[in-house]
């Protein structure tokens, strides 16, 4: 989708995977109609299978296992607004989720109950 406009961009593919046990969502830029050094911005919505808990209190971190970058977001943000990205044509995210973390101690005492 668009970054600003929630309009499909047909040059932006991605894909769902299992990588070391992770999800890992695949994105690149088919485009060729833009210099190599402009980016084109786009946000990728994350499929149901991935089931981003629509809560602001989980924040998941997503490695780029290309440039090592990590990315928080947190689950409210990914489920309502999917991630946003910038990529130069023919250029690849690779992000995996890394880690989910839980902010709020209610919420990690429950969960700790109930292992």
């Amino acid at each position: 989708m668009g970054a600003w406009r929630l309009s499909e961009l047909d040059h932006f593919r991605a894909g769902l995977r299992v990588y070391e046990q992770r999800p890992l969502l695949v994105i690149t830029n088919v485009s060729d109609d833009a210099p190599r050094l402009g980016k084109h911005w786009g946000r990728v919505l994350l499929p149901p299978e991935l089931d981003i808990q629509d809560d602001p209190s989980i924040h998941y971190h997503l490695r780029d296992l290309l440039t090592g970058e990590v990315y928080v977001r947190s689950g409210e943000s990914l489920a309502r607004d999917g991630v946003v990205v910038g990529l130069a044509p023919f250029e690849l995210h690779a992000l995996q989720v890394e880690d989910i973390a839980v902010e709020d101690m209610v919420v990690e005492r429950a969960l700790a109950g109930a292992a």
